[in-house]
């Protein structure tokens, strides 16, 4: 009995050991799964943040919300001053 157990036993460790890695490998391929969902979801909202960016900075919607909220407008020639550069001589 202890012969076949001497070879028994060491058998079975070894397959639980492969069983353990197998699993171990599945969790892993699983979360790098996980991981790489999730960061092209954030890829996707980057690319909409900026797209939102660069609507929000542009000059023409910044010039209907100066007109429209602020009650801007572009200066008439006698509104408009000139300074020197340089001092008075």
């Amino acid at each position: 009995m202890p012969k076949i157990l001497r070879i028994i036993l060491p058998v079975m460790v070894l397959f639980f050991l492969l069983v353990w890695e197998r699993t171990h490998f599945v969790k892993i391929n699983l979360r790098i799964e996980e991981l790489r969902e999730e960061r092209d979801h954030l890829l996707t909202q980057v690319h909409s943040l900026e797209v939102s960016a660069e609507s929000l900075k542009s000059y023409s919607r910044i010039e209907k919300l100066a007109k429209a909220e602020l009650n801007m407008l572009y200066p008439e020639s006698k509104d408009i001053v000139y300074i020197k550069k340089g001092g008075t001589k």
